[in-house]
């Protein structure tokens, strides 16, 4: 079954899983089973009868031109794909993320030479979490391209979207009006 996974009224989630294994994985999230024509995507809301899409309001005192309305939108996207971002590296603390180049250079250096002084603050990690220096390696190796080829993914998404953005007829640009609401309507589901 596809559910959406809800915590605060916000979509955070949409899995393929039994309710089972959703009640034992995510315990404090509500849960609504997608079926039918049911739509909802991460970031929408859930008011307990139905999802709506994100609702943006933007107030201006003039309309805008077309420049205007392009930079707003592609500045929507550079946001979103930086939240994305954010959230695959959630869990990781600033000091961490600093470092984790050096971490990889290591990793990909002992991997290479099976030499543990190749790896120095690897090989400290390893010995207090004990596992073996090449364990560590091959994981933090294996984070390392999974994180990099999620970030190709999302820059990629991005700048097509932006490029998109460019070329948009004006009626796509809801934010050429004086007063603009994206994300009004609802969609009716049953709540499990």
């Amino acid at each position: 079954m596809r559910w959406a996974l809800i915590q605060d009224g916000i979509v955070e989630n949409i899995l393929v899983a039994d309710e089972t294994f959703l009640e034992a994985a995510y315990p404090h999230h509500d849960r609504v089973e997608l079926s039918g024509d049911v739509t909802c995507d991460v970031g929408w809301t859930w008011n307990g009868v139905g999802f709506a899409p994100p609702f943006i309001s933007i107030a201006l005192e003039a309309p805008l031109g077309l420049p205007e309305a392009i930079a707003i939108r592609q500045a929507e996207v550079a946001s979103h794909a930086s939240h994305l971002l954010e959230r695959a590296t959630q869990g990781y603390s600033e000091r961490e993320m600093v470092t984790w180049l050096r971490k990889e250079q290591e990793a990909k250096a002992f991997l290479d030479s099976g030499d543990p002084s190749d790896a120095p603050n690897l090989a400290m990690e390893a010995h207090f979490a004990g596992r073996p220096v090449g364990e560590v390696a091959q994981t933090v190796v294996m984070k390392s391209v999974a994180l990099n080829q999620y970030n190709a993914l999302i820059v990629g998404v991005r700048w097509k979207h932006q490029a998109r953005s460019r070329s948009y007829p004006l009626s796509k640009l809801s934010c050429l009006t004086t007063t603009s609401a994206v994300g009004a309507g609802t969609a009716d589901a049953g709540r499990n």
